[in-house]
Order: C-alpha cells, then sequence, then structure tokens
C-alpha cells in the first residue's frame, strides 16, 4: 500500500471513530475501551508512516479495523439486547 494510500484509510478510520462515538457513546454515556484503543493505533499508524515503516502501519490498520468491527458487533448486540 502507498504511503499516500495509508495516510488516506487512517483519516476514513479516524472518521470512523469520531462517527461512533458521536452517535453511540456521546448520546448514551456509553464507553467502549476498544474505541480508545482503536485510536490510539491508528495515531501509532501515522508515526509509522511518518517513520516509513510501512509493515506497522499497515498492522496497525488492520488491527484498528477488527477493533471497529468488534466495537460496531458489541454496540449492535448491546442495542438489541436493550430494546433499541
Amino acid at each position: 500500500m502507498k504511503k499516500e494510500d495509508m495516510y488516506k484509510k487512517v483519516n476514513e478510520l479516524k472518521e470512523k471513530v469520531e462517527r461512533i462515538h458521536v452517535e453511540t457513546v456521546a448520546p448514551n454515556y456509553f464507553h467502549h475501551p476498544k474505541l480508545d484503543s482503536a485510536s490510539n493505533l491508528l495515531d501509532f499508524a501515522i508515526e509509522s508512516i511518518d517513520e516509513n515503516d510501512i509493515e506497522q502501519a499497515e498492522s496497525s490498520i488492520e488491527c484498528t479495523i477488527k477493533y471497529l468491527d468488534r466495537v460496531e458487533k458489541y454496540i449492535k448486540n448491546n442495542k438489541s439486547s436493550n430494546g433499541g
């Protein structure tokens, strides 16, 4: 993956983290620790890209995607079990 593509993907994922926070966390006082972890991984991905550590950046991006999938799955299950 090219550096430009990685920066773009990181920005997309940061927007997704923000969307999850705004739509779910803030209005419901709901907090999922993996959301913080995802945000931290994205910061680390940017540092890795800046340092030309492409392998680490790609790994951080992949982990972030998995984290966000788990967060969304948890939120979905939590809403359905609470009648939402």
